[in-house]
This record gives structure tokens, sequence and C-alpha cells, in this order.
């Protein structure tokens, strides 16, 4: 679901000027890096305020995340469908877990996002900025208030001073509720909303 959001580059086939070697370009330009690698990467540059080389690297963990995921849930179905017998008796996608791994899949989307708008805006990339973070806030569908702040974030610095306004009041909002619902419950002594610290 969330792959369909953000497109990829096309397959396409190349070879040397010798035509020994036939190599396919499907996008994965990520050295073999897995995603996180890559956004570690990409966060110890932006820590050392090398924002030129910290982007292209976010965008390469936010893709391979992409790819992770689409692979993962390529290989599930394959699973369901052998079990199945290919019936499609188990297309139902609850394996259990399927409601936790679209969760975890949301987050990390949304954290990825952010930390790609946190190096567009330090480059004074706002539109973009705003871009990443929107996309963000709507994947998390609002949950995440570090999402929600840098959207904030982003309109001011693009003057949109009554979209800020309106972020940071729905943000609000959202934590008050998150955490009313985290004080019903009298085991924990503090409680912390969910999803805001995913940096």
């Amino acid at each position: 679901m969330l792959s369909n959001q953000f497109e990829t580059t096309k397959d396409k086939t190349t070879t040397d000027e010798w035509d020994q070697h036939d190599e396919t370009d499907n996008g994965d330009d990520d050295g073999g890096f897995s995603s996180q690698d890559l956004r570690q990467m990409a966060n110890g540059y932006f820590a050392q305020r090398e924002f030129d080389s910290a982007l292209p690297l976010y965008s390469m963990a936010l893709d391979a995340l992409l790819r992770e995921q689409d692979e993962r849930k390529q290989q599930q179905k394959q699973k369901q469908e052998e079990e199945s017998g290919g019936d499609g008796a188990g297309d139902d996608d609850d394996d259990g877990n399927g409601g936790e791994e679209e969760e975890n899949d949301i987050d990390l989307t949304t954290t990825f996002l952010c930390n790609r708008s946190a190096c567009l805006f330090r480059m004074e990339l706002y539109e973009d900025a705003n871009d990443d973070a929107l996309k963000a806030v709507e994947i998390c569908e609002g949950r995440n208030v570090k999402a929600s702040f840098r959207l904030a974030k982003t309109q001011i610095a693009m003057r949109e001073y009554t979209k800020a306004i309106a972020t940071l009041e729905e943000a609000l909002s959202k934590l008050k509720l998150d955490t009313a619902k985290i004080s019903q419950y009298p085991d924990n002594k503090n409680p912390t909303p969910p999803n805001n610290n995913n940096n």
C-alpha cells in the first residue's frame, strides 16, 4: 500500500561498450545496504552538516525501505498462496501480525520521510521539505507529532502561517487524545504518546 505512493526507477537493461556484461538497472543503486544502514549513513552526514551528502542517502534509504516492504509482502503473499493450495482461501492478509507489520511500515516510512524533510529544510529547499513532511503526516494520519512539527516548520518558512497554526493545533489535539488514552492505564506511571520518537 505504501509503495504505491512513491515512484521508483523502471527496469532497464544496458551492456558495456564491449557487450561483455549485461547489467539490469532496477533502481537498486544502494550498494547492497539495507534501508536502515543507508539511513544511519545519512544521519551521520546530517549530524556533520553535510546535507548535500546526506540527501541522496536519505532518498536511497527511502527507496530501499519501500523495496524491502514490498519484498516482504510478496513473500507473505506467496507463502499464503502455498499454504492455501492456491485456491485464494488465504487472501485475507491476516497472518496474526499483519496489523503490526503494517503499523511498523507506516512508522518507518514516516520516519524516513521526516528525516529527508529535515535535510531538505536545512538546505532551504522548503517546498520539497514541505512535500515530504506532508506525505509523512498523511501516511501516519497525523499520529506522529514530529511529522506535524516538521510540516508546520516548512509552512512557517514558506510564510503559510495560517496553515502552520492549523497543523500545530491538529497535532496538539491528537497528542492530548493519545495522552488521555494512555493515562487510562494505572500501571503506566510516565505516559508517553506513541509514535513521537521515530528519529
